[in-house]
């Protein structure tokens, strides 16, 4: 049975080339990696459907063909859009061109297509309309945040800081946001730049004095993005 929750739509952000991880996946695209007989990707979906996601747009590129193909235009019941990108536009490009292609209305969830975190959404929908956040990311706490993006809040809960990936002890960003669309038509980007979520959106929405507001999962992540991890991800995503 599924959750009742105000969120509906999910982005799920599976465009990337993944180059690390071609030794190990080489004829699909990685959100296709097979984990325990299943696409990554099909991993995902399952634990957001059963969450109450109602419909996805999947923000696909390099061999989207190949999630076309698998997926079509439902999976267990459930719509799937897609914005397909004719030449890489990282992960900022892919879901501007997404949210300009479909126009949501109301917040969505988004979702990095190489990483899982398992989250509950009706937590993170509840603090995220408390706040009355823009934007509200999972984190996570990590030694290895030379990887990701480090995050430092204030008591609130409220981003004060951002930073690129920096060898040390803290809370980083796992991948897993609601965020109102409207912030993104006040930027001054067009649909077709080659540009990053992460490094230069973000950064870009923090200045603005947008609300933005982080919330800590003491939840399973993992990243497939590299081969250790990939391999690693079979042990959990049964």
């Amino acid at each position: 049975m599924r959750t009742k929750s105000r969120i509906k739509t999910a982005v799920i952000l599976a465009g990337g080339l993944g180059t690390r991880l071609r030794s190990v996946v080489k004829d699909v695209p990685k959100p296709m990696a097979m984990i325990n007989k299943k696409p990554f990707l099909e991993h995902q979906m399952l634990f957001w459907i059963k969450q109450g996601i109602q419909s996805f747009i999947l923000s696909v590129g390099y061999k989207h063909e190949k999630i076309i193909e698998y997926f079509g235009n439902e999976f267990r019941g459930i719509k799937i859009d897609y914005s397909i990108e004719s030449a890489p536009l990282g992960t900022g490009g892919g879901l501007i061109s997404s949210i300009n292609q479909f126009k949501p209305d109301e917040d969505i969830l988004v979702l990095n297509g190489d990483t899982f975190f398992e989250i509950d959404l009706k937590e993170l929908e509840v603090f995220h309309y408390k706040k009355k956040s823009d934007i509200t990311f999972s984190l996570f706490k990590s030694s290895d945040s030379d990887r990701y993006m480090c995050i430092k809040k204030d008591k609130s809960g409220r981003v004060v800081s951002m930073s690129e990936p920096i060898i040390t002890h803290g809370f980083v960003n796992g991948g897993v946001y609601i965020m109102n669309p409207k912030l993104f038509s006040k930027l001054d980007y067009k649909i077709g730049d080659n540009i990053s979520l992460e490094s230069e959106i973000f950064k870009e929405i923090f200045k603005s004095k947008a609300r933005i507001y982080g919330k800590n999962f003491p939840s399973f992540f993992v990243d497939i993005g590299i081969p250790d991890d990939f391999f690693n991800a079979s042990k959990y995503l049964l």
